[in-house]
């Protein structure tokens, strides 16, 4: 297991949130300007029987057309995402704990779009 399988780990639970939204792994394509979904790894720290591996989800909702933001939307968004991460569990062998550190919004991360960033860290096997 490595930082690659955990991405998948967290995109199959993101996928069956029924969010009805594009998801990405690693980055989204250039000219994107719907709704959309980003979840990527950040430095896999291998310890000796477990490693440890930080993972983003990025959630991205167009803002309107005066600049503010689609609060309901994200806040629906957010909510599917962030209970789908529930569903991740070691019933399968595979990961040892999920743990979300944060979600917290992250205004200027692309232009034109809200974005809320979820933190989790996941153990998985060595």
């Amino acid at each position: 297991m490595d930082e690659f399988d955990a991405v998948d780990i967290v995109y199959n639970a993101v996928a069956a949130a029924g969010t009805d939204v594009v998801i990405y792994k690693d980055k989204s394509e250039a000219g994107v300007n719907s709704e959309h979904i980003v979840i990527n790894h950040l430095q896999l720290n291998e310890l000796d029987f477990i490693n440890k591996v930080p993972v983003n989800i990025n959630i991205f909702v167009p803002l309107n057309d005066n600049g503010m933001n689609q609060r309901q939307r994200m806040k629906e968004l957010k909510r599917k995402v962030r209970k789908s991460l529930d569903s991740i569990n070691s019933n399968d062998g595979v990961c040892k704990e999920v743990t979300v550190l944060w979600s917290v919004p992250m205004p200027d991360l692309k232009e034109k779009f809200a974005c809320t960033n979820i933190r989790l860290e996941i153990l998985i096997d060595q």
